[in-house]
């Protein structure tokens, strides 16, 4: 009896310790970047487009974003706006 409880219980703890750091890697999808317009005469930003997605582990989190021109026209400019996770 004992023996059998201490079979249970040394496979109950292998189990849980050899899945819980695979569940620990999960990971979650996110917008890594997308191109906008911005209006330069009404000021609005529209025409959102172009995303592109990416998978980061559980463990990252959103530090910030930049926006970096790369286009236009006349009214309105292009810019091509990356988020950072880490």
């Amino acid at each position: 009896m004992k023996k059998s409880m201490i079979g249970v219980i040394a496979a109950a703890t292998i189990l849980c310790v050899g899945v819980a750091p695979i569940a620990s890697h999960a990971n979650y999808r996110v917008v890594k970047s997308y191109d906008v317009n911005h209006n330069t005469y009404t000021g609005s930003w529209d025409t959102y487009r172009n995303y592109q997605y990416n998978s980061v582990p559980n463990s990252y989190h959103y530090r910030g974003y930049s926006q970096n021109p790369i286009g236009g026209s006349w009214n309105y400019v292009t810019y091509q706006h990356i988020n950072y996770y880490w």
